[in-house]
């Protein structure tokens, strides 16, 4: 038996974590088979490619290859012919893996004729569940809502990365022995030597996007610059809703963010690092003192557990999955969700008061054979 998962694009450069637990379940002796819808530059036989099928000479084999297929989709979901015919052309790939279980890793994936196409040919599914999509966007977008809560019900099985997600589940009327808790695995760094920087290094890290609170985070940075007599200075690496290239033009929330810093006189305070590779990026964290995060919402934030990894003060807003492995004033400092003030007074702390956590990791927090037997467990209770 294989376990099939289902990316939007794998290895994503947004996901690390990605690629941790697909190497770590094959290390573990996990047989794994992998779909993208990106299709991406890889070698490994066990990493597939669903393309979007434009061209009229595949959905004209696909119709005689897979006329039976295409006959069954019809009938099950009421659907046009070319609508059944453009689904079997794209996911034809899936229906050689049918009896094995598969594993969906985006919940906006699971709709429409997809989810119609899995019901048809009665593919068993595990869907994982790991931020805003329940926390912010079921809660505001009643037919976005409905659309995941088909997809939920739906599933033989869910993967939830927080013990805050499962609890918005279950307020969504899922039933909570489908549920499965399993936090994300953490990266363990070894003989940790932090630069002595000439100033406090601040890091953040995160999409140029309104969910991630960057506005609270530099008007808390411009409070304590003009009150205080440390130096500090922000690294904002990640980049807007566009892929970056050389010709690209910014978006609005690329001109709000640097509006602000102009606005604020934070010119000379802040770098933005854009999108870093994951290496660059370790780099940013080593050098690092303060790790911020001023997000409105998040699920499990990948960026938070590499700076509990690389033993850095956290300060980060109480929302969501993150109280679930930072404890305030014992492994990080917390404050309420959207207040500018609020993280102002956590940075005076670890800066003036020079706070140190007791523990960065939680004593309690599972080690990556410990997820990996979970994972286990999951799979082998939908079998």
């Amino acid at each position: 038996m294989k376990i099939v998962h289902i990316f939007t694009e794998y290895p994503g450069n947004y996901q690390p974590y990605n690629k941790m637990l697909i190497d770590s379940q094959i290390k573990s002796g996990m047989q794994v088979i992998i779909f993208s819808t990106v299709k991406v530059k890889s070698n490994k036989k066990y990493i597939k490619f669903i393309p979007i099928v434009d061209s009229k000479l595949v959905k004209i084999y696909s119709f005689f290859r897979y006329f039976l297929n295409i006959l069954k989709l019809k009938t099950f979901a009421h659907c046009a012919w070319v609508d059944a015919i453009n689904c079997i052309s794209r996911y034809k790939p899936l229906l050689k893996y049918r009896d094995n279980l598969f594993h969906f890793h985006h919940i906006q994936m699971v709709h429409g004729l997809l989810l119609q196409f899995l019901k048809c040919f009665k593919i068993k599914y595990v869907l994982s569940v790991r931020g805003s999509d329940i926390g912010v966007i079921a809660k505001i977008n009643t037919n976005l809502k409905n659309r995941f809560l088909r997809a939920l019900n739906e599933s033989s099985g869910i993967h939830a990365v927080a013990i805050h997600l499962k609890t918005s589940l279950i307020d969504l009327g899922i039933d909570n022995e489908k549920i499965t808790v399993i936090p994300r695995q953490i990266l363990q760094i070894e003989n940790i030597k932090h630069k002595q920087n000439k100033n406090i290094e601040l890091l953040t890290v995160g999409r140029i996007h309104w969910i991630k609170g960057y506005p609270y985070i530099l008007k808390a940075l411009r409070k304590f610059i003009r009150h205080n007599h440390a130096k500090v200075h922000l690294n904002i690496c990640g980049s807007g809703a566009q892929k970056h290239n050389e010709n690209q033009t910014w978006n609005d929330e690329d001109y709000h963010l640097r509006y602000l810093i102009n606005l604020y006189n934070l010119n000379d305070n802040v770098t933005l690092h854009g999108f870093l590779e994951y290496d660059e990026l370790l780099h940013q964290f080593n050098n690092a003192n303060i790790y911020l995060c001023g997000s409105l919402y998040e699920g499990c934030n990948n960026s938070l557990l590499n700076a509990l990894s690389n033993a850095l003060v956290v300060i980060a807003p109480n929302v969501g999955g993150i109280t679930d492995y930072i404890n305030n004033d014992k492994n990080g400092l917390l404050y309420k969700t959207g207040s500018a003030s609020g993280l102002y007074k956590c940075m005076v702390k670890a800066i003036e008061e020079k706070w140190v956590p007791e523990y960065n990791i939680p004593p309690d927090y599972p080690d990556d054979i410990a997820i990996i037997n979970e994972y286990r467990k999951l799979y082998s209770s939908l079998l």
